[in-house]
């Protein structure tokens, strides 16, 4: 705000008296013109000051609110956010529990069911491969339909599966599995295989029970055993025990024991004992007398 300053020139047609006061009154006026300009100057200035406050206070305050404000609404939104979070995962674990009750529930019945195929289902053997079984299923079933008819002597075999597998080797065909209908089947297959011997055309073919993997890799390791110990000529693998090839079938968890333990040196086969026998019929004892040892009762035990 801008004033102009006021000034009087005095008229030099006043007498001395009148002059000398009209001198002083311009004086007042030109001191009071000062003083508010000096006031004016003032005002202008502390205005501009309080302008200048208020546009900070505003802008402080104005600040705060909005940082309040968006501090608010981002809290809100954090909320909301982590609600949905929540909800979300409490859905995953639903969904992997039930997906595991599911899957639970699945391996029971897969299992269930392989279960019973193998307790339904057979192994054949040396059955003889026909090129024409990759595309027509019909001829392995003719042969199966044959080997029970023929071989077996078997009428009305209901057969609910066939699968010819990949054989390993080119000298051997791929064994065929076989599942039965009924149980009745099964067992009626199982006891007439032992026929197939005095069969001029099944001679070579075998039927063998179908056991689940975890039995046929127990049996391949017990005759990879017996056959690194030599024993393979006496003792065989019979519903996964190994029994003896005799026909009293003495299973070797049948052996003696010394001291709580099977004694490994016992001769397993009829023949070995013969000739421990024959061997150990007189033992020397340090005080030079001898035990007569052999199988006759009548000796036993004498001295001479």
């Amino acid at each position: 705000m801008k004033h102009s300053s006021i000034s009087a020139t005095p008229s030099t047609h006043l007498p001395n008296s009148d002059n000398t006061q009209f001198n002083a009154i311009v004086q007042m006026i030109s001191n009071l013109s000062d003083n508010f300009n000096s006031v004016a100057s003032r005002l202008e200035s502390r205005m501009s000051e309080i302008e200048g406050n208020v546009e900070k206070r505003l802008t402080v305050k104005f600040d705060k609110v909005i940082h309040d404000k968006v501090k608010s609404e981002v809290g809100k939104l954090k909320d909301q956010i982590s609600s949905e979070v929540n909800e979300l995962k409490e859905k995953v674990v639903s969904l992997g529990k039930s997906y595991a009750e599911v899957a639970a529930s699945s391996g029971k019945v897969i299992n269930s069911e392989l279960k019973d195929q193998h307790q339904l289902s057979v192994i054949v053997k040396n059955l003889p491969f026909d090129k024409r079984e990759e595309n027509d299923n019909s001829i392995l079933k003719n042969k199966v339909s044959a080997l029970f008819k023929n071989g077996l002597k078997l009428a009305d075999i209901n057969v609910a599966k066939l699968v010819r597998k990949t054989s390993r080797s080119d000298d051997k065909p791929g064994i065929v599995v076989i599942t039965f209908a009924t149980m009745e089947h099964k067992k009626g297959v199982l006891k007439a295989k032992r026929v197939l011997k005095n069969s001029t055309k099944y001679s070579r073919v075998y039927i063998e029970n179908n056991l689940p993997l975890q039995q046929r890799i127990n049996n391949n390791n017990n005759r990879t055993l017996l056959k690194a110990l030599g024993r393979d000529n006496d003792f065989m693998i019979k519903s996964g025990r190994v029994v003896r090839k005799q026909s009293d079938d003495t299973s070797v968890h049948n052996l003696p024991q010394v001291n709580g333990q099977r004694a490994n040196n016992y001769p397993r086969s009829r023949t070995d004992r013969n000739r421990h026998n024959d061997r150990d019929q007189h033992r020397d004892y340090s005080d030079g007398r001898q035990s007569y040892e052999g199988n006759s009762r009548r000796g036993r035990g004498r001295w001479y």
